[in-house]
């Protein structure tokens, strides 16, 4: 009994840090949601049912003056604070003000999650994925959603989309495990551990499911996740150049020194060929999509990525041309905030 205890105990935990809501830094119009939801595979009374919520979602997000990376990054600041109502209120400021933002509406999901207001939280993901339906993310952050209302089988079909987008994604693959073993799927959740980096539980669900002890896995079923507020992470192994392209002095240096406090392997810094760059722009290889993530979490300010096969470095893996974009978070950067 007490060793049973204690593996459910470490599952917990498990559980408790590898399902994490992703926050990472980036709705559409009504007549686009009606759209998304006219081609949806769902019943006509589902998706009218729908439909009406997301419509009056909507209806509440007026549009307003300002800037909305400041809101963005207020709710950001409540979010990792656990002040999820406050974070909602800037999250919504900021969609408002910029109707294609994704990342705050995702934001308003993480929080309505926290707060377990799941209608709103699916309605807030399936906005972002109306205007961006490539964000792994998001579909991660979905299938979370479906987790904690232990709705196992959406959750599945959520992070086995995230994982299509992204298929590096460990943790992805990790929260696709977790959810097989809500369905008693014990063999496909080993092999989804162990491509996750889980060696330990690959072995202990793989033995699970030559030997299934069902009255154990419905107290592991019944585990309450406790989703954590942790951002993507940046790997220490992806090494980064930063090149100053609007011609501040000292400002990729300072942002350098900036992102290195956040973990990042800053390890070049250059001058652009011009310093007429109005939006910030980031190359990166395919095996560093998740610190590249990580970079726009960090970022109020990435207006565009780009994927190249190899950069002009072997070392290098992700590069960063600052555009003037970036120049009125030049005090917040020195700060670093």
């Amino acid at each position: 009994m007490h060793g049973q205890r204690g593996t459910h105990k470490k599952l917990a935990v498990v559980t408790a840090c590898l399902l994490t809501v992703l926050f990472v830094v980036g709705c559409s119009t009504i007549d686009k949601v009606k759209s998304f939801f006219a081609s949806s595979r769902t019943s006509e009374a589902q998706a009218e049912q729908t439909r009406s919520r997301v419509q009056q979602f909507f209806s509440n997000v007026r549009p307003a003056r300002g800037n909305p990376d400041s809101h963005y990054l207020l709710g950001r600041y409540y979010f990792e604070r656990e002040r999820y109502s406050e974070a909602v209120v800037e999250f919504r400021k900021a969609a408002a003000i910029k109707p294609d933002f994704v990342l705050a509406y995702n934001g308003m999901g993480a929080c309505y999650d926290h707060l377990k207001e799941f209608a709103k939280a699916r309605d807030a993901y399936l906005a972002a994925l109306e205007i961006d339906p490539k964000a792994a993310y998001v579909h991660n952050n979905l299938g979370y959603s479906h987790y904690m209302q232990k709705e196992f089988t959406a959750a599945i079909d959520e992070f086995r989309k995230a994982i299509e987008l992204d298929q590096g994604n460990a943790r992805f693959h990790a929260n696709l495990a977790i959810a097989y073993v809500g369905v008693e799927q014990y063999a496909v959740a080993a092999k989804e551990f162990e491509l996750g980096g889980h060696t330990e539980m690959a072995r202990q669900y793989a033995a699970r499911a030559e030997q299934p002890d069902k009255a154990a896995q419905r107290d592991v079923a019944e585990i309450t996740l406790l989703p954590s507020t942790e951002t993507l992470l940046p790997s220490k192994d992806v090494a980064i150049e930063i090149s100053n392209g609007n011609g501040i002095n000292s400002m990729a240096r300072q942002m350098g020194e900036y992102l290195k406090r956040k973990g990042f392997n800053v390890v070049r810094y250059t001058n652009a060929e011009s310093f007429e760059n109005n939006a910030t722009r980031v190359y990166y290889q395919k095996d560093a999509l998740g610190t590249t993530r990580a970079l726009q979490s960090a970022l109020p300010e990435i207006q565009e990525m780009n994927e190249v096969a190899k950069l002009d470095r072997p070392r290098l893996k992700v590069k960063m041309v600052m555009g003037r974009d970036l120049i009125a978070y030049k005090e917040k950067l020195a700060g670093g905030r």
